[in-house]
């Protein structure tokens, strides 16, 4: 089960982790404008949708990374009988709950996003 789980995470948070550096809008690349290598929609007037974004993401991508750390911790400890009570329960409540999370704001991210930015750069 855990190994089905840390893959999942895994490519889940590799998409997170395109979407958080892929900045939505592109990159300002005239060379004379004030805003040259900026990203176009952040002297816009959709900045906050922006920023809002990139917040989700970023949330989404941290809770990815602490998913994928408990998984790893769960498959190179080693347990003695007794851990099977409380503590691996405890790791894999805290790994599918983090998991949750971080499915739950990748899916809000892209839901605030889908009409308020563009994914072109002709936005400007």
């Amino acid at each position: 089960m855990n190994n089905d789980l840390m893959l999942t995470t895994a490519i889940i948070g590799t998409i997170t982790y395109a979407a958080v550096f892929t900045i939505p809008g592109g990159i300002d690349q005239y060379r004379k404008s004030p805003y040259f290598s900026q990203p176009i929609l952040y002297h816009s007037q959709r900045e906050k949708d922006l920023l809002l974004f990139l917040w989700y993401t970023g949330v989404g991508l941290a809770a990815s990374l602490l998913a994928m750390i408990v998984m790893v911790g769960i498959q190179l400890s080693r347990f003695c009988s007794n851990d099977f009570y409380m503590a691996l329960p405890f790791r894999f409540v805290a790994a599918l709950t983090s998991l949750f999370f971080f499915a739950v704001f990748t899916i809000t991210a892209r839901r605030a996003s889908k009409h308020t930015i563009s994914w072109t750069s002709n936005s400007t």
